[in-house]
């Protein structure tokens, strides 16, 4: 099996957890700064962040004086990369020496080993907070901060998702992620995907009356009480972006409105949909929403098999 580039699709990878103290000093960090606490102190709760990055930090500087790469690192943990001449078992002696030194009652965690990774990068190209998906080796993937375990997604968007992170991280092979989506994209354009992929659910959170701004599921709402339909707070709705005029609001028809000879718009769920759940990650490959646009093979990916 082929590897992926370095700094985009990741592979031998480590990750470590802090707990302990950690557990405890979190409860107190929100009782501190909570202002109406009989034992307010915003002094005592911004120590409790303080020591919290200077032990994380410390933990890095040490991993980088030991030989590892860093590739992420937040207030929960720090992800390693093993370079050609290290081990699972060096690890593991790592974290001894690191425990050794650490506070009574924290310790530094071997939380698990990732053959592969992808961690979305932000517009400065660092790894952004909280968003990576992982395959352990047994070959489940554990999966931070993606669309497709989000609710207001439509279907579509979630599986496409899906097939790309197992693509790359199961198979190793972006090409195949780069077919997957260019095939939804081709079924949608031809009219091929059912309506009950297409179907984006949320929550209408407080009255119909309270909201300034007319959302697409606000108008998707109103169009339910025009047709007789209760709607209140709390209610969750289900519609369709369909073509026509005007803006994407005015084109939300509530599922249960739709009339057979309505068609849905493929353009927006090309671009609002499917490429809004997909190109974080295969931009790390190379990839442009225009080459999922065209048949033609990428160009620039031959550097990855």
């Amino acid at each position: 099996m082929k590897k992926l580039k370095e700094g985009t699709a990741e592979y031998r990878t480590l990750h470590f957890k802090q707990w302990g103290l950690k557990i405890l000093l979190n409860s107190s960090y929100g009782y501190l700064g909570y202002g109406r606490a009989r034992w307010y102190s915003r002094e005592a709760a911004e120590s409790v962040t303080a020591w919290g990055r200077h032990y994380i930090h410390d933990v890095i500087s040490k991993a980088e004086k030991e030989g590892y790469q860093v590739l992420y690192g937040d207030t929960d943990g720090v992800f390693l990369k093993l370079n050609e001449n290290q081990e699972v078992s060096d690890v593991k002696k790592f974290v001894e020496k690191i425990n050794k030194n650490l506070p009574e009652g924290m310790e530094l965690e071997f939380e698990g080993y990732y053959p592969r990774g992808i961690f979305v990068a932000t517009k400065s190209g660092r790894a952004a907070k909280k968003r990576y998906a992982l395959i352990r080796d047994d070959g489940t993937i554990e999966i931070v901060g993606f669309e497709f375990v989000r609710r207001d997604w439509s279907p579509i968007a979630k599986k496409i998702q899906e097939k790309v992170i197992g693509a790359v991280l199961r198979e190793g092979k972006p090409q195949k992620a780069i077919d997957v989506v260019k095939k939804i994209v081709n079924d949608l354009r031809d009219m091929k995907v059912p309506l009950e992929d297409l179907v984006i659910r949320t929550q209408l959170i407080r009255k119909l009356s309270s909201y300034e701004q007319q959302a697409p599921h606000v108008k998707a709402a109103k169009k339910l009480i025009e047709a007789g339909i209760k709607v209140p707070a709390g209610s969750d709705l289900e519609f369709v972006v369909m073509k026509g005029k005007g803006s994407i609001s005015d084109r939300s028809i509530p599922f249960q409105l739709i009339k057979p000879k309505m068609e849905y718009d493929p353009e927006y769920y090309i671009h609002n949909q499917v490429f809004a759940a997909v190109m974080k990650i295969l931009a790390q490959l190379g990839v442009k929403e225009e080459d999922l646009l065209v048949d033609a093979k990428q160009k620039g990916l031959e550097k990855w098999f």
